[in-house]
């Protein structure tokens, strides 16, 4: 995506082109140096936010790994004590009362760790949702920057079209810019809602296969993001020609208009 990035930084430099009654030189202006510094900014915060993922993670799998020793270790010693009050029963009664006890304590610790189960359930799908949220997040952000840089290619295309330009080479480039575009987006729909129904509903085998599902159709959107930015990048660099062609041809008529005027006076 790294050359993407860097075609979308110029294409966010393109500015409206001033329209009179007179043609007037087209201007492209790419403030690259910022779109840099916001590039980079992003990149940091989405670095950020997965150090924050996967420090969670390691200390929900802590976490999780201190309780499942905590009731093992519990149950045995529940176990060694009922054993030696029964070793040393000497009546009916007392060994009976202990056999009592032992299922009241059976039962007990097995109502603790459902419960830590379902805290532990709890804070997985919760694990999951985030992990779905930073990866379209990252997505999000690809499919906003080529739909922003079709929409202002399409800005500058309309104002050359307004001075009689032939704009219509580049105007494909761009719709097919935007067929990809869209096609990657709907895509990513359908794969984030699959996965947040899977992590929602299914057991962890389902949600293992939604994730491992969710790759190969990740790699898909990859691919048609990829195509989109190579077909913004043809389409600015037609547009470059015609802005050129447009410039050339304006500035020719004002140096003939000074000529005009100079054998005039």
């Amino acid at each position: 995506m790294k050359h993407a990035l860097v075609t979308l930084l110029f294409c966010f430099g393109i500015t409206s082109v001033a329209y009179a009654q007179e043609p007037q030189p087209v201007t492209l202006q790419a403030t690259a140096v910022e779109k840099v510094r916001v590039a980079e900014t992003k990149r940091v915060e989405l670095k950020e936010a997965r150090d924050t993922h996967l420090q969670n993670k390691k200390q929900a799998l802590d976490a999780r790994a201190e309780i499942k020793q905590e009731l093992r270790e519990e149950a045995l010693e529940t176990k060694a004590e009922l054993k030696a009050k029964f070793e040393a029963a000497t009546s009916t009664e007392a060994k009976q009362a202990i056999r009592e006890e032992a299922a009241m304590e059976k039962k007990e610790l097995q109502e603790t760790a459902q419960e830590y189960r379902e805290d532990w359930r709890a804070n997985v799908k919760e694990y999951f949702k985030q992990r779905i949220e930073f990866i379209f997040t990252k997505f999000d952000g690809f499919i906003e920057k080529a739909e922003s840089a079709e929409t202002r290619i399409m800005s500058v295309l309309e104002t050359l079209q307004d001075q009689g330009v032939d704009t219509s080479t580049v105007e494909a480039k761009v719709q097919e810019a935007a067929a990809k575009t869209a096609s990657a987006k709907e895509r990513m729909r359908t794969v984030r809602a699959s996965l947040e129904v899977a992590v929602e509903t299914g057991s962890k085998e389902e949600v293992r296969i939604a994730f491992n599902e969710a790759k190969e159709e990740l790699k898909t959107v990859q691919r048609e993001l990829k195509s989109a930015f190579s077909s913004v990048r043809e389409a600015i660099a037609g547009l470059k020609r015609l802005v050129q062609a447009q410039n050339d041809e304006v500035t020719e008529q004002e140096a003939e208009g000074s000529a005009t005027t100079s054998v005039a006076q």
